[in-house]
């Protein structure tokens, strides 16, 4: 089919001539807002860090506990494999090296032989 090889997904793509068995398929971008109530086999969350996930501005009591739902809904999306990340420090936009620890929320969850710390 058109979606066998890159080339052809993307030559597909830009005709605006998907395979019907193609679509629907592959990688979803979306938030964790998004995907309460679906699953996926695999499920990667990215950019789990504090200060993120939960959001920095996150400070009464009320936010962190709607924080703390959010990652619930997000480890639980996973049917199969959840595989977590986080930076352990970025450029900030003012040039600024700022270092990271793992989101409040999942530093408790159990680990697996398979992490790399």
């Amino acid at each position: 089919g058109l979606g066998s090889t890159l080339k052809a997904f993307r030559n597909a793509m830009t005709l605006g001539k998907l395979d019907t068995d193609i679509q629907g398929q592959g990688v979803t971008l979306s938030t964790v807002h998004t995907m309460k109530g679906l699953e996926k086999d695999i499920v990667f969350l990215i950019g789990m860090c504090d200060g993120v996930f939960s959001d920095y501005r996150a400070t009464s009591p009320k936010d962190l506990n709607e924080e703390q739902n959010n990652a619930f809904v997000a480890v639980t999306r996973a049917r199969r494999w959840l595989y977590i990340s986080y930076p352990q420090n970025r450029m900030m936009p003012w040039g600024n090296n700022k270092y990271h620890i793992i989101s409040r929320f999942f530093s408790t969850l159990p680990t697996s032989p398979l992490i790399n710390n």
